[in-house]
């Protein structure tokens, strides 16, 4: 799994995981479907702190991309566990 999940920022795990596996299989439009009920995933950071901006950039999945942009996420944003 891409992220796994080290900072969930208030997010279920669950949808942490769905999102991961979303941006695994470069599916965009699932990911954005996780983003939509989960408007502060962008806050939450991977095991390797990266940011789901990060990994959704560097795995190509532009669905994913545009969702958590539209979510508020920005390249300058660091993940939550940085934030702490």
């Amino acid at each position: 799994m891409a992220g796994g999940g080290a900072s969930t920022g208030g997010v279920p795990a669950t949808a942490t995981a769905s999102f991961w596996k979303a941006i695994d299989d470069k599916d965009g439009a699932a990911a954005a479907a996780v983003v939509a009920d989960h408007q502060s995933l962008h806050w939450c950071a991977s095991r390797e702190g990266a940011s789901t901006l990060h990994w959704a950039a560097s795995s190509g999945c532009n669905g994913a991309m545009a969702a958590l942009i539209g979510a508020g996420a920005a390249a300058h944003d660091p993940p939550l566990a940085e934030k702490a």
